[in-house]
């Protein structure tokens, strides 16, 4: 009997099929937030400042970013997708689009298009940048800076 038990808890783990697809989301999650860090790296390198709407950002203050052509949209003062309602964000799709990125990827787990990309952006008072990802799998934040 006990060995039946160790059997089938060994077979959870191995297998645990949840525990694979969260595990799955957030490595995405971690090349979708390193390629927008990166495209924004990419165009100060090439530019010597940072994207319009980037510069523009108050400080410690968190956006959602979102693909588009223009605009910016209005501040929350933490990060905007544990909020209920509307997401508010900057818009990054037209300085980084095609040259420095093919398109703003978008969390995993959103099915459908969206201007909402689940992916947050905060600007230090150094002009360090922050890019996170709205939901995780497992404990801690999906997020890099430089």
């Amino acid at each position: 009997m006990a060995i039946i038990g160790l059997l089938a808890a060994a077979l959870y783990v191995a297998l645990d099929p949840a525990g694979r697809i969260g595990r799955s989301r957030d490595a995405r999650r971690y090349t979708d937030v390193s390629a927008i860090l990166n495209a924004i790296l990419e165009y100060t390198a090439d530019t010597t400042t940072l994207p319009t709407n980037v510069a523009a950002l108050n400080t410690d203050v968190y956006y959602v970013v979102q693909n588009g052509s223009n605009g910016q949209v209005t501040a929350e003062t933490s990060i905007p997708c544990n909020e209920t309602g509307i997401r508010n964000g900057v818009i990054l799709g037209s300085q980084l689009v095609s040259k420095y990125i093919s398109t703003i990827p978008q969390d995993p787990r959103i099915t459908t298009a969206t201007s909402s990309s689940q992916y947050y952006i905060r600007k230090t008072t150094n002009d360090r940048i922050t890019i996170g990802a709205c939901e995780h799998y497992q404990s801690g934040s999906v997020e890099v800076q430089r």
